[in-house]
């Protein structure tokens, strides 16, 4: 089992917070490149909200779109301008739910019986904070020192993607750091089925609700994109090599 990269902990953003806008500019992603490899790492979202795979910014640049997507961003992220998807892309990086998670899991590593059953007691009433104990006593074991990596790193890699869309970040500023993140997410995990499935466990430890409402869904999406011959993991072997991106992209202005 691989130890996860502690770059992506030192890794932040460097943009600089002036206001600018890029929106109405797509960008098409070439097939069979490090980037469409990287485009895969949002797949379960992307199938969620039928997001495309040879865009950057994974729709069509049109007023509306970019005006739903901007709304979806605050009513979801609190994300209203450059400024504020900067912040919600460094916290990604530096600590993200991963930290939550892993507190808890220390915390209940060095306690005993009676003190879990404590935590419990306390927990009682409070789905949300049930669920995050059950969580870590039963996955703890099998996450080790990966933690809930994926969940934050795909994440990270949509949010690029999407703030490219509304026009809070430049195309190199959304590759740049989508490319970082794409590469992290290999040195960490062996295959698409081992990042999918950390993804999907990072969710159920986010949320007891969205899991219980549409769980099973991701989950099916999941599967969809193993066994689906024409989906970016098929499409895509793990081990490609990320070194050689160099932003080939078409740029073309609605």
């Amino acid at each position: 089992m691989r130890k996860l990269p502690t770059l992506f902990v030192l890794f932040s953003l460097v943009f600089s917070l002036a206001p600018r806008s890029w929106a109405g500019q797509d960008a098409t992603v070439n097939e069979g490149t490090p980037l469409a490899w990287a485009m895969g790492t949002t797949g379960i979202v992307s199938e969620m909200v039928y997001m495309r795979y040879d865009l950057l910014g994974g729709f069509e640049p049109r007023p509306e779109v970019i005006a739903e997507w901007k709304q979806r961003l605050k009513n979801d992220w609190d994300i209203v301008d450059r400024g504020t998807l900067l912040g919600q892309l460094n916290w990604l990086v530096q600590t993200g739910h991963r930290k939550e998670f892993s507190t808890l899991a220390l915390r209940v590593l060095k306690a005993s019986p009676e003190e879990i059953k404590a935590m419990a007691l306390k927990a009682k009433g409070d789905p949300e904070a049930i669920n995050k104990l059950d969580f870590v006593l039963k996955y703890t074991p099998l996450l080790k020192e990966k933690g809930l990596f994926a969940w934050d790193c795909c994440r990270h890699i949509f949010l690029c993607r999407i703030g490219y869309l509304v026009g809070y970040l430049s195309k190199e500023e959304a590759v740049n750091s989508i490319m970082k993140s794409a590469r992290l997410l290999q040195k960490t995990y062996d295959s698409w089925t081992d990042m999918g499935q950390n993804y999907l466990w990072g969710r159920e430890f986010w949320s007891y609700k969205h899991t219980s409402q549409d769980g099973r869904l991701y989950h099916e999406l999941y599967l969809k994109l193993l066994n689906t011959p024409s989906s970016p993991w098929n499409t895509n072997k793990w081990n490609m090599d990320l070194s050689t991106e160099k932003t080939v992209l078409k740029i073309s202005i609605q």
